[in-house]
């Protein structure tokens, strides 16, 4: 998901825990560390933040039960007058 220049990576419905999530920009500025939580069913779900000068050239990488998967195509999700949500697809 992107919002000006803010980017969110979420990963959703995964087990076991270990999970490696990364964003890629050639114009990073900020990035935090993923937040991890468990669900009621057992699963994780994880999000990983970030703020960067071109958030149109982002990728998100994530690395998990030794397979990777790469996202960097964004998709309108709901607009709100004043504010746009997108969503990453993929």
């Amino acid at each position: 998901m992107k919002n000006g220049t803010n980017v969110a990576c979420l990963v959703k419905e995964f087990y076991p825990k270990d999970v490696t999530i990364s964003l890629q920009s050639s114009k990073k500025i900020i990035e935090y560390d993923p937040a991890i939580a468990i669900s009621p069913g057992g699963k994780y779900s994880a999000v990983k933040l970030g703020q960067y000068g071109d958030p149109d050239s982002v990728t998100c990488s994530v690395e998990h039960n030794k397979q990777t998967w790469h996202s960097t195509d964004f998709e309108p999700k709901k607009t709100i007058p004043g504010r746009s949500y997108l969503a990453s697809r993929g």
